[in-house]
């Protein structure tokens, strides 16, 4: 397991919203209404710290070392992405526009952002133009068994229905830990649609979901979660440029959409967990939003 250290510094980055901005940003927050499978070796990359549960600690500058690849405390509550097919079918069509990413023989997770073929995930898994024309990015790589238990299943037969190798190189940023690149063959954004950042920070309790390629495997998607009292994944912190919740995640999970269930809007970045069960971190995404906005939200794709 690639060991990888990172220093997040609690940075401030004010989002100006002014006449350009409200003119291409999305528009309105509303509720939500097979290719090549290659086989090889290939390691989760972990997020920057130990990850997964239970935390109140409303601090987001202390993360831990990776210890052994080990990031799931307690009752691992992910499920399968297609369990979620029939039952909340709002969250697992949002959910198709989350990517698996392999890069350097590590794996990630990423996601369509805005309607352009904008593709986001972590800056510790893409930094530099090389990174992004080498990484391949795999879309519905799920499980077709629809499995429901409790921690999903490993389907060693999962294959992605749309694969593209390499990207562009947009822009990133080491201390909020984000990357951006654009996916400029296969028009994945037509097919799988995309989610939108919301502009605003997230607030304690807000219920939540995170799509997820845990350790590389088949799409995961969290939505309950053991270690709060709703038993349902949501916020339970906000400070600086972080956000902190207990919903598993696995290394793997890296660069994953943080997604408030109301909306469907990505209210953070995964990027982290803590040692000893101390939960998980992710950016706020409106420390990002103005960052970003121009690019994401400058053009819509052409889908035929």
């Amino acid at each position: 397991m690639k060991i990888t250290l990172l220093l997040f510094t609690i940075l401030g980055v004010t989002a100006g919203h002014n006449e350009r901005e409200s003119k291409i940003r999305p528009a309105v927050k509303t509720p939500s209404g097979g290719h090549n499978n290659p086989r090889e070796s290939e390691k989760a990359r972990p997020a920057i710290g130990e990850k997964s549960v239970h935390s109140s600690r409303s601090d987001n500058n202390d993360l831990d070392v990776l210890v052994d690849g080990k990031t799931l405390c307690g009752h691992m509550d992910l499920r399968n992405a297609r369990c979620y097919e029939n039952s909340l079918p709002a969250i697992y069509e949002k959910a198709m526009a989350v990517a698996k990413i392999r890069t350097g023989g590590l794996v990630c997770t990423g996601w369509l952002v805005g309607g352009n073929n904008y593709l986001m995930t972590n800056h510790h898994c893409i930094s530099s133009k090389e990174e992004a024309a080498a990484a391949q990015f795999l879309f519905m790589y799920e499980s077709t068994q629809g499995d429901c238990q409790q921690g999903g299943v490993r389907d060693t037969d999962a294959a992605a229905e749309m694969t593209i190798d390499g990207a562009e190189f947009i822009m990133a940023d080491k201390q909020l830990d984000f990357a951006l690149v654009k996916l400029v063959s296969g028009n994945p954004v037509c097919a799988y649609g995309h989610f939108d950042i919301d502009w605003e920070a997230p607030k304690v309790g807000d219920e939540i979901y995170v799509p997820q390629h845990p350790a590389g495997r088949d799409k995961s998607i969290g939505i309950t979660d053991t270690f709060t009292e709703s038993g349902m994944c949501e916020i339970k912190s906000v400070s600086g440029i972080g956000v902190d919740y207990t919903c598993d995640t696995e290394g793997g999970s890296s660069g994953s959409p943080v997604v408030n269930k109301a909306t469907n809007m990505v209210v953070a970045l995964h990027k982290a967990g803590r040692k000893k069960c101390h939960g998980n971190t992710g950016t706020k995404m409106s420390k990002i939003y103005g960052l970003v906005q121009e690019e994401v939200y400058g053009a819509i794709a052409e889908c035929s």
